[in-house]
């Protein structure tokens, strides 16, 4: 049931990347190639996610939509960590982090710095790891965000049992 919605979802984000194509809306067609992305990632299609991210960071890029680049950088993260191809996955957070903070999205700033620090964490790199949770967790709790950042400090814990100083 969930893949047939979400080739739904697909097909409807294909429709209207043709229609921002046409109109020549540039932000839009940036958004529904993240769309299309997000679908193919849902479906386990890796290597066709990758490809629409990385088509959508172009056209971002072209535009100078910082927000859109940002946006395709997180997503370019998040897939090469389902591959688990941990390298790019930080070069991409990285990339993302930086742009989220030059426009001033605390949330998705935070976020990428808790998913940098799981990264490191499955690299083994646990005091590289807390460095970023620690910076992530003022930021969710400036926001009110108290459920994330609870999981980061169980993080914290995780990486260093009976210290979250």
């Amino acid at each position: 049931m969930a893949a047939a919605l979400l080739a739904c979802a697909a097909q409807g984000a294909l429709r209207a990347l043709n229609i921002f194509q046409e109109i020549d809306d540039p932000w839009g067609h940036t958004l529904a190639l993240l769309t299309i992305g997000v679908v193919h990632r849902r479906l386990q299609h890796f290597e066709e996610a990758l490809d629409y991210f990385q088509l959508a960071l172009a056209v971002a890029g072209q535009v100078q939509d910082h927000a859109g680049q940002a946006m395709a950088l997180y997503d370019l993260g998040t897939t090469y960590r389902h591959l688990r191809r941990f390298e790019a996955a930080l070069e991409h957070f990285k990339r993302a982090y930086t742009t989220f903070r030059q426009i001033s999205d605390r949330w998705s700033e935070a976020h990428t710095l808790r998913h940098i620090g799981d990264i490191l964490q499955n690299l083994n790199l646990m005091d590289a790891a807390s460095t970023y949770w620690h910076q992530a967790l003022p930021i969710f709790e400036d926001l009110g965000d108290s459920a994330t950042a609870a999981r980061v400090r169980a993080s914290l814990e995780s990486a260093h049992p009976g210290n979250l100083d």
